[in-house]
Order: C-alpha cells, then sequence, then structure tokens
C-alpha cells in the first residue's frame, strides 16, 4: 500500500484549508465574555494559574495561564481563542489521519484521496461537538488536539511499517500531555491503538520502550504543576494538592466517581440511546447509514488493511460506551466534548465506505463513474460546507453572548457591602469566581461554595479569609445542612444571602425572603409582608433581565436553563410559604421558557385549587 509522505502543493493547500477555515468560523462565534458551567472556573485559574476541579487539568491551567499575559482583549476572549485554536488543530490532525487512512486502504490518487481527506475532516469541524467546544472555555478542544495528533502519529507509525520510531515517540507524548489534560479521555484512546502498534515494535521493543517512556515521562511531567501551585496557596486551590494523598484525591476524580454507573438514576439503555441521538444530532442521519455501511466494508478489507477497521470500532465503542456509563448524556454541552473521538470514528467509517465503494468501482473499471473521485471528494467537501452551515445556527455561541454579565448584576454587584453568598449552583459559583479573577469584582463578598465544601481544606481556606463563617459551616460539616439559628446569627453581623435551592427549601423558607434573584436570611424569620414586597422586586428585576437578554440571548439552551431553574425555585419557596398566587406567577414564567416542565405543569395543576396564605407541602414537587 501506498505510505503519505512528503508534501505537495496540493497537500498544503488542502491542510491549510482543514485548518484556516475551521479556525475563522471558531474566532468569529467566540465572546467576551465567560460562558455557562465550567467555564467561569477556566478563566479564573488561567487568571490566577490556579487550580481547578477534579481531576485538575494542569495542562489547560499551564496554557491558559500563559494568556493572561497577552493584550489581546478580555481573558474570558482569550482562552475562548485558545479552544478555538487547539479545534482547529484538531482538524488539521484529523485531515491527516483520514489521508493516511486513505491510503492505506488503496485509494492512491492524490486529487481524490486529499479532498475526501478534506471533505471529512471538515465535517467533523462542522459537527456540533466541534462547534461547542470550539467557542467557549473548557478543556476538551485541547484534549481533541492532542488525541487526534496522536492517532496521525500513530497513522504515520503503522504506514512506516514501524521502522521509524520517531512518530512513535511523538504519539506517546502528544499522549501523556492529553493525560495530564483529561486522563479519563486520553486512556479512552488506548484499546484503538495499543493492539496495533505492540506487533510494530517487536524488533526493537527495548529501544521503543525505553524511549517511549522517556516521552510519557516528559509529558507527565505535567503534572507537578499541582502540588508545585499549591503550595503557594492560590486563590483557586480546589483539593489543595500538595500533600500525597490530596493529590491523588483530586487527579482520581474522586469527587465524581458516585455519580457513574449504577450510580447515576437513568437506567442504562436510555444513557445508550442518548448517546445515539447526540451522534446523529450532530453529524445527520446520511453520515450515519454510511457509517453503517463502512463499518461492513472495512471489516471485510483484506489482511492489514482491517487494522483500521478495529482502530475506528474501538474509538466508537469505547468513548460512546464510557459517556453512557458515566450519564448525565441528554443536553449536557460536556457529553459532546466526550464524544468529539466517537465523532471521529463515525466519520472515518462513512469516508471508508465512500473511499472502498470508489475503488471498487475503479478496479472494475466501471467506465465514468471510476473517473469520478476527484468530483466525488469535490462533493464530499461542499456537503461538509453545507453542513457546518446548518450546524452554526445552533452553535453555542453564534450570537454576542453576555448574559453572564447580565446576571451579575443582581446575584453580585449590587449585594450590600460585606455579604455572605451560599451558592449552590457550579455556574453561579464558577461566575463569582471569573469576575473576582478577571474584573477583582467585590471583594467585600464572602461567597460559600456549597457542593464543594466537602473537598480537602475547603472549609479551613473559607475560614481562614472570614472567621466568623467558622460556627455555621462547621455546623454544615456535623450535620450535611444549614441550621436556621446559625444563618440568623450570622445574619446579625453580615448580611446573608442564600442561592435557592432544593436542598435549602423544606427547612430554611420561613427564615429567608426574596431579594432578586437571591434569598436573604432575616433574623428573626421573614413575614408574610417581606414575602410579598420581595416578590414585587422579584419581578420587577426579571422583566429588566429578560429585557436585558431579549430574544436572542434566550436562545441560548443554558441560559434557558439557567432562567427556568430560577423559575422552578422561585415556585417552590412561594408555594412553601403559603403565597399561592406568586408561586403561579413564577410558574407561569417557566412554562413560557419550557411549555413541557412537567415538574412545573404538575405543580400548576395542583397550587389553581389551593387557597391563598396556606403553605404547600412541596415533597412531591421536588426532583426525585
Amino acid at each position: 500500500m501506498l505510505p503519505v509522505a512528503g508534501t505537495s502543493r496540493k497537500r498544503t493547500f488542502a491542510a491549510s484549508v482543514s485548518f484556516g477555515l475551521p479556525l475563522l468560523v471558531y474566532l468569529g462565534f467566540a465572546s467576551g465574555y465567560d460562558y455557562w458551567l465550567d467555564s467561569g472556573e477556566f478563566v479564573a485559574v488561567s487568571t490566577q494559574l490556579g487550580i481547578a476541579h477534579p481531576p485538575g487539568h494542569p495542562l489547560a491551567a499551564v496554557l491558559n495561564g500563559a494568556l493572561a499575559f497577552l493584550p489581546l482583549g478580555s481573558i474570558s476572549l482569550r482562552v475562548a481563542w485558545m479552544c478555538a485554536v487547539c479545534a482547529a488543530l484538531s482538524i488539521l490532525g484529523l485531515f491527516f489521519a483520514f489521508e493516511r487512512f486513505l491510503a492505506r486502504i488503496g485509494v492512491s490518487n492524490e486529487a481524490p484521496r486529499l479532498l475526501m481527506a478534506l471533505g471529512a475532516s471538515l465535517w467533523c469541524a462542522g459537527s456540533q461537538a466541534w462547534l461547542v467546544q470550539a467557542v467557549h472555555p473548557e478543556v476538551y478542544a485541547l484534549n481533541a488536539a492532542l488525541l487526534c495528533w496522536a492517532l496521525e502519529r500513530i497513522f504515520a507509525f503503522e504506514c512506516a511499517e514501524g521502522r521509524d520510531l520517531r512518530p512513535l515517540y511523538q504519539a506517546v507524548l502528544l499522549w501523556a500531555l492529553a493525560l495530564a489534560n483529561h486522563h479519563f479521555l486520553a486512556l479512552l484512546l488506548m484499546p484503538a491503538v495499543f493492539p496495533i502498534v505492540w506487533p510494530l515494535i517487536k524488533p526493537q521493543r527495548a529501544r521503543a520502550m525505553i524511549g517511549s517512556m522517556a516521552a510519557l515521562s516528559l509529558g507527565l511531567a505535567t503534572y507537578l504543576y499541582l502540588p508545585l501551585r499549591a503550595s503557594t496557596d492560590p486563590t483557586i486551590n480546589l483539593g489543595q494538592p500538595n500533600t500525597l494523598s490530596n493529590f491523588l484525591w483530586l487527579v482520581s476524580a474522586r469527587a465524581f466517581q458516585h455519580n457513574t454507573g449504577s450510580g447515576v438514576p437513568q437506567p442504562l439503555g436510555e444513557r445508550f440511546l442518548d448517546v445515539c441521538v447526540q451522534l446523529v444530532n450532530g453529524l445527520q442521519w446520511p453520515t450515519i447509514v454510511l457509517g453503517l455501511l463502512g463499518i461492513y466494508a472495512l471489516w471485510r478489507l483484506p489482511g492489514r488493511q482491517r487494522r483500521y477497521a478495529y482502530v475506528w470500532s474501538m474509538l466508537l465503542l469505547t468513548f460512546a460506551g464510557a459517556r453512557a456509563w458515566l450519564g448525565f448524556v441528554r443536553s449536557n454541552p460536556d457529553a459532546l466534548g466526550y464524544l468529539m473521538m466517537a465523532h471521529v470514528a463515525v466519520v472515518a467509517f462513512a469516508l471508508g465506505f465512500i473511499a472502498v465503494l470508489w475503488r471498487l468501482a475503479e478496479s472494475h473499471n466501471i467506465g465514468a463513474l471510476a473517473q469520478l473521485g476527484t468530483a466525488l471528494g469535490s462533493l464530499l467537501v461542499l456537503a461538509s460546507l453545507y453542513h457546518a452551515w446548518h450546524t452554526v445556527s445552533h452553535a453555542s455561541l453564534r450570537y454576542a453572548f453576555n448574559a453572564t454579565d447580565v446576571f451579575a448584576d443582581p446575584r453580585r454587584r449590587d449585594l450590600p457591602p460585606k455579604a455572605v453568598v451560599l451558592a449552590f449552583g457550579p455556574s453561579t459559583i464558577f461566575q463569582y469566581w471569573s469576575g473576582a479573577a478577571t474584573e477583582h469584582l467585590r471583594p467585600d463578598i464572602d461567597v460559600v461554595a456549597v457542593p464543594l465544601l466537602t473537598y480537602p481544606h475547603m472549609i479551613e481556606q473559607l475560614t481562614r479569609k472570614a472567621p466568623e463563617l467558622n460556627s455555621m459551616l462547621l455546623a454544615y460539616r456535623r450535620d450535611h445542612k444549614f441550621s436556621s439559628a446559625e444563618l440568623e446569627s450570622l445574619a446579625l453581623d453580615r448580611p446573608v444571602f442564600i442561592e435557592m435551592d432544593t436542598r435549602v427549601i423544606p427547612d430554611l423558607s420561613r427564615t429567608l425572603a426574596p431579594w432578586g434573584m437571591l434569598y436573604q436570611v432575616l433574623p428573626g424569620g421573614a413575614t408574610r409582608i417581606d414575602v410579598r414586597m420581595g416578590h414585587r422586586a422579584q419581578e420587577t428585576l426579571y422583566d429588566r433581565i429578560y429585557h436585558a437578554l431579549g430574544a436572542s440571548q434566550l436562545s441560548y439552551l443554558e441560559t434557558s436553563k439557567q432562567l427556568l431553574w430560577l423559575h422552578y425555585m422561585d415556585a417552590l419557596y412561594y408555594a412553601s410559604s403559603g403565597a399561592i398566587d406568586a408561586s403561579l406567577m413564577s410558574v407561569d414564567r417557566g412554562l413560557r421558557l419550557d411549555p413541557f416542565a412537567k415538574e412545573l405543569r404538575a405543580l400548576k395543576r395542583y397550587l389553581i385549587h389551593q387557597p391563598e396564605n396556606r403553605p404547600v407541602d412541596i415533597h412531591l414537587f421536588l426532583p426525585s
């Protein structure tokens, strides 16, 4: 078979398009504001060279931290641009990997081979997975770049039949760096490539093992960032990994291990169906159909050509299976990050079917059909461009996104001096951190990240800054819930606000009154007048927020989800307080965002028959 070596003008041009075109699109859809979910955390970590949530992501922290020294707009925009560059680099790596794949299965003509490889790589670039991960601060675009280039280097090693060990060392180094970014995803690559590599290094196994271990050690040295940086006590120091036990706790992601496998409430079969839906939505039905045909075609290839059928099959099974096992697939942008290599496998199978079909026509000399390789490749490129144009309308940041900044006013900027905020939502917590890191926004406010209080030394870090929180936090550690007495005692000295959550409403609603998007702890408890006045102010605030967001901002799924959750929490709070009319108004706001929200619909059916000023037992309407 024909190995791909050297360069040509056509190859250079096609490679430039595979990198430059996606990069322009990704840069054009990035935003200067943080996105929801983990974006605020990664921006804060990049600004202050901190330590992110498990498994720590040290490589992303180092690379993004270097951007703080570049005068290129906001740090949020710089980190988003880094993701755009990484995503475009991953497409470039895919172009070369697909070209080698096509050469090894018999597409010897350069023009159709380059066009087919370009079309397939651009199809991945235009998928929802790449578009979402390329336009906001995250770690998945970086991981995709490392894994795609590691795969390309493995293909280069295979094309050389193991005679040149340099591609192997390069692949191992890239894989080790991927381990230092998101080790779980990097490990998923091993079942696909190890059985291919191991037989090829047999003639010089000792030399290959020594060189590979050196490359692996060099890449894994990135993990030294975690204990070294933790020893300086940065502002964001999750897990405080300056001891061996804390380091292992952070890197092993022990905090999330109970949320996998049987620990996920959704049945495993439904999770697999959700993964299939994500693949279909991201790649479109024709790609899926061609991919299924490609599985059959590639597994019927002779001899060593069948290696590639194994590689693509294992990539699809491991990455799709791992995401289903972890759960939380539906409407989860992180799930798309996990599925990027599964997208690659499906596109590779579809590409393989097209190549095998064309090669079959060429070998049988079927008249004009055998001469249409270049036209077929060109058609694939055009189809990929149409696919990207169709998908980009659903990309997360297709307009000038600033919803997180709109939310920052009522949640932070407008709070009274020296306020204490008990935050439950990860997005809320990370937005507080980002504002403090990038804008030095309201340093007088102390934010208690409630879901993270179980992290090593988290409570100690908070009480070093604000000793008056010690009694409340120790009581929470003991009882796993907040005491109204402790909160009211603290509220005598400092304004205390709580982000409403299902873990708060049943126990603390009697001591809380609405205060914008938050709820204020009132010493002595909240009266009906406090609730009524807070509701009126809250309705005025929501009208202002909806006006500031506009229809374009509400089209972002995550922004709508944030508002939907707020209205749901408000409705439950008012129902538990007996403010039935206020609860129904909150329910109606939520149903305007999602008319099919079953919890809100059930709550509304119940509330319309309840008298005003009679508290409702809301336990039936809490999420299971």
